[in-house]
């Protein structure tokens, strides 16, 4: 299966590729997101305060374990292995990270209305 992925998902795949959010060496799995959500740090402890997580809103056909094609503009860029599947409560999580679930902050905003 192959994913085009969007200008937010891109821009957080041409970061994990090149290290910039580093320790992280790919998405999140669940663990790493309910952690960084509840404590914002990483299971490790290492302190990490926005989650990184690959949001689609059709994960059918897509299996724990499958590889995905990410595409941008047409354009092969990385593949993914989906090693967890799993879906995130937004509103929990825009008000632990940002301290608010009003849509008038932008990020909050942008969380709410991706994917």
């Amino acid at each position: 299966k192959a994913v085009e992925l969007s200008e937010r998902q891109a821009c957080d795949v041409f970061c994990l590729l090149h290290g910039a959010f580093s320790p992280l060496r790919g998405f999140m799995d669940e663990t790493a997101y309910n952690s960084v959500v509840k404590d914002m740090r990483l299971p490790e402890k290492q302190l990490f305060g926005l989650s990184v997580t690959f949001d689609i809103r059709d994960v059918s056909g897509i299996k724990e374990g499958e590889k995905v094609l990410l595409k941008w503009k047409g354009e092969d860029v990385a593949v993914l292995e989906a090693s967890s599947i799993y879906k995130h409560n937004k509103v929990v999580e825009a008000k632990e990270v940002y301290g608010t679930g009003s849509l008038e902050h932008p990020a909050v905003f942008s969380l709410i209305q991706e994917a």
